[in-house]
């Protein structure tokens, strides 16, 4: 099986002269920033003065997601008992920062008695069991309190209440049908689907209980982590909450991301989406995902200069044990996928005995760009039970595909492009041909093809400092909210700058009239040499401000190329 190129359709977004040319008056900006705010839904001088001047104001009142006010009077009952609270978090950075987000906020109001617990991934798996339930109640823990997890934990619950332990649950995870037993759920996902707060993370949930318990919000450098490291929407209170977190990461460097970052030779200046997704995130990540996630959670709490050092030193050296396997695994995946998988497959099914359960996500993450197809790995240990990871593409809702394939699943849980499962290793052949089967029939249902929608065709003239800097101001972008995206055509290759980095990306000097810019593509090297095979191609693409010598100020983020016709 070679590459799989998805046929992309470009969508060029239409320009509406008498509304661009009304903002553009009303706020004095140039068109094409009109242009480029009229896009994203921002339509009048209000709208335009929220998104460039997020601020405290823009976070919504706790209170208005269900469950918040039982869980304050629930925590106001312990700290009136003296009560002993576990706040229970997960082992990715989402439920690290989250549990330092809480417990913090618990610490803060005045409970003294509170412990922070995280599983281990291995030896635990995810989530809350009874056996951790069991454990609690042996150091007489009256009140868990979960966070980025919990939805689904009804064995746990039952068993909580069966030993006299309450329970809160705050989580962000798509829950079932059947919720468990607890004093309290926080979810978002319980909430109207147009609810404001709908794309909280589990940290954002966290701070969200934090905040009514406090009236003020705090550690929002942790939220705004949290948020990016889980992918989460980059849209309405998630950027006002990511803007300020970020602003307050640079301006208050919390002691142990402060040592992180600069052992990570990463500045803490300027700090945007792009530094925490591949530079503190996978950190952070490193010690849950080979085994115990407690690490990071100390390095998030503590503020000993010397201790935070050490910590950040084991983060680091965990980072590279996380690489090395990541691409022992990548390689036997690959070697697998060219050999033995059809090209027209509609999904790759991988497996394996022990494949490192912590790694093969993000593996799964990397083949599901390489190939255009949703990939699930699957590691099966010695007791015959399986448990995996898949990615998924545009239009493939993995979590609904799940759903179709529960009666052979253990148990499920994610979100609508990343899931884990688990199921017994019988159990692997009718699910791995159930689930191509699913998604082959969705895939002959879907109406469109993938789409790129780009703001505006420009040329390279066009790109100066005060573009650059006008384009700053739409940050923070990611997931949800798309950095704006131009095309250019006609555009020179220069042959002796193109270079492969890491394997599947690709560096370039492009050219036209006269003006040159560097481009980077992520996962379009090979594509790259085997598509574009004239001197001129028409790129898609997000100019940004760059501080380094080889890209003289902009650097070119291409999307997507085609050959000039």
């Amino acid at each position: 099986m070679t590459n799989a190129t998805q046929n992309i359709v470009w969508k060029i977004s239409n320009w509406d002269n008498e509304k661009v040319n009304s903002l553009s008056s009303a706020l004095e900006i140039p068109p094409i920033i009109a242009h480029l705010l009229i896009n994203r839904g921002i339509d009048t001088v209000s709208k335009a003065e929220e998104f460039f001047k997020p601020s405290v104001k823009q976070i919504l009142s706790p209170f208005t997601l269900k469950g918040v006010d039982k869980a304050v009077d629930r925590i106001i009952e312990a700290k009136n008992k003296d009560e002993k609270i576990w706040v229970f978090g997960d082992y990715d950075v989402d439920g690290i920062a989250g549990t330092a987000v809480l417990t913090r906020g618990l610490k803060r109001f005045g409970i003294e008695k509170v412990f922070p617990y995280l599983p281990e991934r291995l030896s635990n798996g995810y989530g809350l069991t009874p056996e951790l339930v069991e454990k609690a109640h042996s150091e007489s823990v009256r009140l868990i309190i979960t966070v980025d997890n919990g939805i689904s934990t009804i064995p746990a619950s039952l068993k909580a209440q069966e030993l006299g332990i309450d329970l809160i649950i705050t989580d962000h995870h798509i829950p079932s049908d059947n919720l468990p037993v607890a004093r309290s759920i926080i979810n978002p996902k319980l909430e109207e689907s147009e609810h404001p707060s709908a794309n909280l993370c589990g940290a954002g949930v966290a701070f969200k209980l934090a905040l009514a318990l406090n009236g003020t919000p705090n550690d929002l450098d942790l939220v705004a982590l949290a948020t990016i490291a889980d992918v989460m929407p980059l849209t309405g209170e998630n950027r006002t909450l990511v803007s300020l977190g970020l602003r307050h990461l640079s301006k208050y460097k919390r002691a142990g991301l402060r040592a992180l970052a600069e052992l990570s030779n990463i500045s803490l200046e300027d700090m945007d989406v792009e530094k925490i997704s591949y530079g503190l995130a996978p950190r952070i990540n490193a010690a849950g995902r080979l085994d115990n996630a407690f690490k990071s959670l100390e390095l998030l709490l503590c503020e000993d200069d010397r201790k935070v050092l050490e910590i950040s030193q084991e983060l680091i050296k965990a980072n590279e044990e996380r690489k090395n396997l990541e691409n022992e695994i990548i390689n036997d995946a690959i070697s697998e996928i060219e050999a033995y998988i059809d090209k027209d497959t509609p999904a790759i099914v991988l497996t394996r005995r022990n494949w490192h359960q912590g790694i093969i996500g993000l593996v799964a993450s990397r083949l599901s760009h390489r190939y255009s197809v949703p990939v699930a790995l699957i590691s099966v240990d010695e007791r015959g039970i399986a448990k995996g990871s898949i990615r998924s593409v545009y239009g493939i809702d993995i979590i609904q595909v799940l759903s179709k394939c529960k009666h052979v699943l253990e148990q499920y849980g994610g979100h609508k492009l990343a899931a884990g499962f688990t199921l017994f290793e019988d159990n692997i052949p009718q699910f791995i041909e159930l689930i191509k089967d699913i998604i082959a029939r969705e895939k002959s249902e879907q109406k469109e093809s993938p789409a790129l929608d780009i703001d505006s065709v420009i040329d390279f003239s066009q790109i100066d400092s005060s573009f650059l800097q006008w384009l700053q101001r739409f940050e923070p972008t990611g997931y949800g909210n798309s950095p704006p995206l131009f095309c250019t055509t006609n555009v020179e290759i220069i042959p002796h700058t193109v270079q492969i980095f890491k394997d599947f990306n690709i560096r370039m000097a492009l050219k036209q009239d006269g003006r040159i810019f560097y481009g980077t593509g992520y996962y379009l090297a090979e594509r790259f040499f085997k598509e574009a095979n004239t001197k001129k191609i028409d790129i898609v693409y997000t100019p940004k401000i760059s501080t380094s010598k080889i890209y003289g100020g902009c650097k070119l983020i291409i999307k997507d190329f085609r050959p000039s016709s």
